[in-house]
């Protein structure tokens, strides 16, 4: 955050202190506008005729590059002066961080933004269990702290219509209801085996879950939960088979819907079968895949995570991340983590605009991790705040519906393998 003093001095009437302003020569990212004086948009500290002490706030930020600043001021006698100021600000930078008030995390969480935008939800799993914290997004504080009846929350997913968050359980075949009015857990959703992603059909009224099949089954299967009626209404069986190990189960890992809700979009955890699956999800059946790995045949991707940006998928695999065009037959751009030490793209999500996509990597076997902000159009590293192998190790991202602020969870690495308490830690986003 900019911290700005400047100081006055006149040996004759003295400065008008209701004649001080501060403006910025550049919009601001915020609702302050362009000639608004910051002094009324920050926080001041101090302001008398001597000078003035401003604190910029989250809500109205200095855009990253050049900021040039204009403080003006007048005497008693009407005589005015003005002083430019300059500086460079890096495109992000941490801000804050708060402990999710987990006392040993075994696997750090996701972060979920509710449909008002003004809270921020974080799931964690602890050695008594799994909890959601809940953030007040405008104040950056840590509210509370509600403890589930169901462990190993994983995969998050919004239904703005029932103001509620379903989540998965890695651990047990149910799915938790998490009531954002009453900020408290509804009766949980039996499904036919625990499930990994998900993602809500709005148009349908209905949950899609990826399940994760232990035992002798082989094939990939998605339950369908009527959301209105609350109960798994069908299994789809995709009939994909991993290749290389025709007896283990193709697990569908992350979920998601494309526009108009047409195509439903899955990734799985065969190493056969690695690229992007694209299901027909009315009638149940996988009509394509989108091969990540155009240079070697052998492999088709091994997508971690897969987001939206209007009209373009983006995928996170390997030490790269994907834009795949719908609009033109999967023609696919790549942007790389580091040409220095490729990193492992893993969690991603898209500012408000979608010119810039902030995400998660790490290469612990190097001893690094990682948090990047990668700008839309040339698909290049723009930013990033590489971390020590002992520092919080990030998973799940979010940006604040505003895209002033983006937030990253992870749990601190105390003693390998076990895990310390996890933190969400706040970026700025200029």
């Amino acid at each position: 955050m900019v911290d700005l003093e400047v100081a006055f001095s006149d040996s004759m009437a003295g400065i008008d202190p209701t004649t001080i302003r501060l403006v910025s020569r550049d919009p601001v990212k915020g609702p302050a506008g362009d000639s608004a004086s910051l002094l009324e948009a920050w926080t001041v500290a101090r302001l008398d005729s001597t000078g003035f002490i401003v604190e910029e706030t989250v809500d109205n930020l200095l855009r990253r590059g050049r900021a040039r600043l204009t403080v003006s001021a007048a005497d008693r006698a009407g005589n005015e002066t003005f002083e430019e100021i300059s500086f460079e600000l890096p495109p992000a930078a941490r801000h804050k961080i708060l402990d999710l008030a987990a006392e040993m995390a075994i696997n750090t969480g996701q972060v979920t933004v509710g449909p008002d935008g003004t809270k921020a939800f974080v799931t964690t799993e602890e050695n008594g269990g799994s909890a959601i914290s809940i953030v007040d997004l405008e104040t950056l504080t840590l509210l509370k702290v509600v403890r589930s009846p169901i462990s190993a929350l994983s995969e998050t997913v919004v239904d703005a219509g029932r103001n509620r968050l379903y989540l998965v359980s890695i651990d047990e075949p149910l799915v938790a209801q998490f009531d954002l009015g009453s900020e408290s857990f509804l009766t949980p959703i039996e499904i036919s085996s625990r499930g990994i992603g998900a993602a809500i059909s709005e148009t349908r009224d209905e949950l899609y879950i990826g399940l994760e099949l232990v035992g002798p089954e082989s094939g990939s299967f998605i339950s369908v939960v009527d959301l209105g009626n609350g109960v798994e209404d069908r299994v789809i069986d995709l009939g994909v088979v991993s290749e290389l190990n025709p007896d283990n189960p193709v697990n569908m890992v992350e979920l998601l819907f494309g526009p108009g809700e047409d195509l439903l979009y899955a990734t799985t955890s065969s190493f056969a079968q690695e690229g992007i699956l694209v299901i027909e999800p009315d009638r149940g059946r996988l009509i394509d895949q989108i091969d990540l790995w155009p240079e070697n045949p052998q492999r088709l991707g091994g997508a971690l995570d897969i987001q939206l940006n209007e009209e373009d998928l983006l995928a996170t695999f390997s030490n790269r991340v994907a834009a795949i065009s719908l609009s033109s037959p999967y023609m696919i751009r790549f942007g790389f983590t580091a040409a220095d030490l490729p990193l492992t793209a893993k969690e991603l999500a898209v500012a408000p605009g979608g010119n810039e996509w902030a995400l998660t990597t790490g290469d612990h076997g190097a001893g690094y991790i990682a948090v990047q902000l990668m700008e839309s159009s040339f698909l290049r590293v723009v930013w990033e705040d590489r971390l020590p192998p002992t520092a919080v190790n990030p998973q799940g991202i979010a940006y604040r519906p505003d895209g002033n602020a983006f937030m990253v969870v992870g749990s601190r690495v105390e003693f390998l393998p076990a895990t310390g308490p996890s933190e969400l830690t706040i970026y700025l986003n200029r």
